[in-house]
């Protein structure tokens, strides 16, 4: 870091050690990790490539990142929702780093929006950065995610 991390490359180690779920199986139809039970899906945001959809309460997805210095960080993150309402945060080592983050109706599932969250304060060196999903939205989700960043 500073850099972007597409949310479907989180950590390897599976259910319980790089993310955690309710899910018994990766329903998102995108044939990326489909031994894992994050929804993994084709992503119509610019670029393509997958996201992670179907996020609920409770759910986390970790990421081994370097931090190139200590430092101010701003935090992009890009969501879609057709449902607003969700809330997650960002953690480092177990500790969050930011406020909690109102995910807003985008207006479609595919809709993408850039969230941007200032002074993230990080440590310099190897860390676990974690998406942690807090509450849901309507129909309980918190929302879809392609990617954040860290600048």
């Amino acid at each position: 870091m500073p850099g972007l991390i597409q949310a479907e490359d989180f950590d390897a180690g599976g259910k319980g050690l790089a993310y955690w779920n309710g899910a018994t199986s990766n329903g998102g139809g995108a044939n990326y990790r489909p031994s894992e039970t994050v929804y993994i899906e084709n992503c119509a945001d610019a670029g393509s490539g997958y996201d992670v959809g179907q996020t609920n309460p409770g759910d986390w997805l970790n990421y081994t990142v370097n931090i190139a210095s200590t430092g101010s960080y701003t935090l992009r993150v890009r969501v879609a929702t057709a449902v607003g309402g969700g809330v997650f945060h960002l953690a480092a080592d177990g500790h969050r780093v930011t406020p909690l983050i109102s995910v807003p109706e985008t207006e479609g599932w595919q809709t993408w929006q850039t969230l941007e969250v200032p002074a993230v304060q990080l440590p310099q060196g190897v860390h676990t950065l974690q998406l942690v999903m807090d509450s849901g939205g309507y129909y309980n989700t918190v929302g879809n995610f392609n990617w954040f960043s860290l600048q």
